[in-house]
């Protein structure tokens, strides 16, 4: 059974179309698995599973094979799934981000509603014996 760090390291390479070709699916129990278009004919899916047990998984010609007349260890479909899978993670890491509360500032009510030229500039004269002015 392959690495799966040396099928990330293939996946780099992958294409954005490529991995446009691939789209999160899940069994019914939960467990995610990829739907990857095939390069030959866009009319046929091929499904990329793993597990723990059997590693990858396709049911491409290769992947029922086992793999074993794949140069890489797996067939194209599951690198272009771990590819699809990685751009996810890095999307999802980048929501995250952005849905992060902005830093409070300890800018006091009257600051934050007040236009700066008002805040900036010294008191009118006819207003500094005002009761309201310090």
């Amino acid at each position: 059974m392959i690495a799966l760090n040396v099928i990330r390291e293939y996946a780099k390479s992958i294409s954005p179309e490529d991995i446009g070709r691939a789209h999160k699916c899940f069994e019914a129990n939960g467990t995610p698995f990829y739907m990857v278009e095939s390069s030959r004919d866009a009319l046929v899916e091929h499904k990329v599973c793993w597990s723990k047990e059997h590693g990858f998984t396709c049911t491409c010609e290769s992947g029922q094979r086992g793999f074993s007349n794949c140069r890489k260890g797996v067939c194209q479909h599951a690198i272009i799934a771990v590819a699809a899978s990685a751009e996810e993670q890095a999307a999802m890491k980048e929501q995250i981000a952005l849905n992060q509360p902005a830093p409070v500032s300890h800018v006091s009510s009257t600051e934050q509603s007040a236009p700066a030229w008002i805040l900036n500039h010294p008191v009118a004269s006819h207003m500094q014996l005002s009761p309201c002015e310090k």
